[in-house]
């Protein structure tokens, strides 16, 4: 029984390192984003529009609207030694931004998965 369940965590392990090789970033459950969160040098992200961002976002995001037409201008520009947690409203371009950061260099890069309409940890208006 005990070589089941190792042989099932080491398998559920190696498939979550190949998703992340995969994608080049990490999708967090709220859980885990907001334990992140807590991490030295992290950037909080908000990629929704700002309509949206004002009616609420999580503390300390910055906001950058995905559909800017100066978005990806304005990634190329964040220091790319900073850990980077990204969200949007449902996940779809949180996980497009996660990408183009990971395309663009920076190295430590994580989506909330399912997005901010799902987000039950703190929020600001």
């Amino acid at each position: 029984m005990k070589q089941i369940l190792l042989s099932l965590m080491l398998a559920f392990s190696v498939a979550s390192c190949q998703e992340t090789a995969a994608t080049g970033y990490e999708d967090l459950d709220n859980k885990n984003f907001l334990k992140k969160m807590g991490d030295p040098g992290i950037m909080l992200l908000d990629v929704r529009t700002a309509d949206e961002f004002v009616r609420g976002h999580i503390p300390g995001a910055i906001n950058l609207d995905f559909y800017d037409p100066n978005f990806k201008t304005d990634l190329k520009k964040l220091d790319k030694d900073k850990s980077y947690l990204i969200y949007c409203a449902a996940g779809g371009r949180s996980k497009k931004t996660s990408r183009l950061l990971r395309d663009n260099g920076f190295d430590s890069v994580y989506n909330l998965q399912n997005g901010f309409n799902n987000w039950d940890g703190p929020r600001q208006k």
